[in-house]
């Protein structure tokens, strides 16, 4: 097969130029064109679909028949970075703890779904999503999926037993100046895209995570293109690389309340939700070293909790789930904390 990643391959292309150093140059290109060539390709996994509207999925993984946790991942980028391969997938290990997993996937959005911002993803998909698995479950919220498990607990109180939140975004504000200024940059340019095609396409979006740190990108290619060929090392950085160049496009409601009114604008929270309201057993988990979502613009979360555990881990904004120390500084701390809570509605503690 042949990929047309990493996107947006041109400034990748501009960024390893601009480094000025030859080798570099000539190894970023040989990783990019072993990535392109290379023939492995991601298998699929079992598991049963029990709701379903427009674009958006309920995914059950076969598991046991313990507490269920629902996991929110984010709009941006394909949910299976959290079922990234049979030795890498925080889906699978939860199942073998004994959880049973559920898991959203939210499609490539149709006309109708474009409609929606983030509040109406909650109350249309994510609600319906919730109630379709008929207990109260943990919610579990990666990244954006996690901002929105704050509002989707409020919501419904009573079916959320616990809030497990993974790099989730809520000070707007402690992005730098820099960063919500090109943040507005990027909308005020945008906004002619966006109201004649209702949508802002997967290569903006990814235009938009280079620009946090173009050079990381030359780096992690350079150094690709010397992994021992069919080896697990490669495997990894092939599934992360296809999971990180497959998202989807992000309707225009969602990115004007994001980047526009939310971080551009650096307004905190999100406004009508109140995380102070929120009495279930909460853990909020900052990664120290992520450039998307900072730990100041994670970990503050924990303190409008009114019951939540603050855990800081040291890894990336994608290491701490799929990387090579993620179980044993993410995964197996969060089975430890979710035993601790079982699936019951909050007036039965």
């Amino acid at each position: 097969m042949t990929r047309h990643g990493p996107t947006p391959l041109a400034g990748h292309i501009l960024a390893a130029w601009r480094s000025g150093d030859p080798q570099k140059l000539a190894l970023f290109h040989a990783g990019v064109q072993r990535y392109q060539n290379c023939p492995w390709v991601r298998p699929t996994f079992d598991y049963e679909v029990v709701w379903q509207k427009g674009s958006s999925r309920l995914l059950k993984y076969p598991a046991g028949t313990g507490t269920p946790v629902f996991i929110v991942p984010s709009l941006i980028n394909p949910w299976w970075v959290l079922d990234l391969l049979p030795e890498n997938s925080l889906i699978a290990w939860l199942g073998a703890q004994g959880f049973q997993p559920y898991v959203l996937d939210w499609g490539v959005a149709d006309p109708a779904t474009r409609t929606l911002d983030m509040d109406g993803l909650v109350q249309d998909n994510l609600g319906p999503a919730l109630s379709a698995i008929k207990t109260p479950a943990v919610v579990l919220g990666y990244c954006l999926g996690g901002t929105m498990a704050v509002a989707l607990a409020q919501q419904n109180p009573d079916q959320v037993s616990a809030l497990a939140l993974l790099a989730a975004p809520w000070c707007w504000s402690c992005y730098s100046a820099d960063y919500r200024t090109a943040m507005a940059e990027m909308m005020a340019t945008s906004s002619q895209c966006l109201e004649d095609w209702g949508a802002m396409s997967a290569i903006q979006l990814q235009m938009l995570f280079a620009a946090l740190d173009s050079q990381l990108i030359v780096d992690k290619f350079a150094k690709f293109a010397c992994v021992d060929e069919g080896s697990a090392a490669e495997r990894a950085f092939v599934a992360v690389e296809d999971w990180s160049n497959a998202g989807p496009p992000l309707s225009a409601p969602v990115a004007y309340q994001l980047f526009g009114d939310w971080i551009a604008n650096g307004k905190d929270g999100w406004p009508g939700v109140e995380p102070a309201r929120l009495a279930m057993p909460a853990l909020v988990v900052a990664s120290i070293p992520d450039r998307i979502v900072p730990e100041a613009v994670a970990a503050p979360l924990a303190g409008l909790l009114p019951n939540a555990t603050l855990m800081r881990v040291d890894a990336g904004h994608v290491g701490m789930v799929v990387g090579s120390r993620a179980q044993t500084m993410l995964w197996a701390p969060l089975a430890e904390w979710l035993n601790i809570f079982p699936s019951l509605p909050l007036r039965e503690r």
